[in-house]
């Protein structure tokens, strides 16, 4: 699951980071990332809490690292995804007077 509206030109690389931190230091080639932007790291979907500007500087970032990161891994900003479950199997639907029609489903972030 991802957003097809959310994605951005940024690029970054990460110096190493621990599981369940809340910020790392990217590497000197990295551009600027504005506090908003998803990035994919691995399975999973983080956001910048705060701006960064390009090069080595420190990015915070929500929710704590799931897993370790080692030195040069990539972060991915264009169209960043991350892996869902159904929370249960009720799908919901509904139609208005113009045929519109709405669907609405229950899911969570497969840890």
């Amino acid at each position: 699951f991802g957003s097809p509206l959310h994605t951005s030109t940024a690029t970054a690389t990460v110096a190493s980071a621990a599981i369940r931190a809340e910020s790392f230091t990217t590497n000197a080639g990295s551009s600027a990332i504005a506090a908003g932007d998803y990035f994919q790291l691995g399975s999973y979907l983080y956001m910048a809490t705060a701006d960064k500007a390009s090069g080595a500087n420190t990015l915070s970032f929500q929710p704590p690292l799931r897993a370790a990161v080692t030195e040069t891994t990539t972060l991915v900003f264009t169209l960043p995804k991350s892996l869902w479950r159904l929370s249960s199997n009720d799908i919901g639907w509904s139609v208005d007077t113009a045929s519109i029609y709405g669907f609405t489903f229950a899911f969570t972030e497969a840890l």
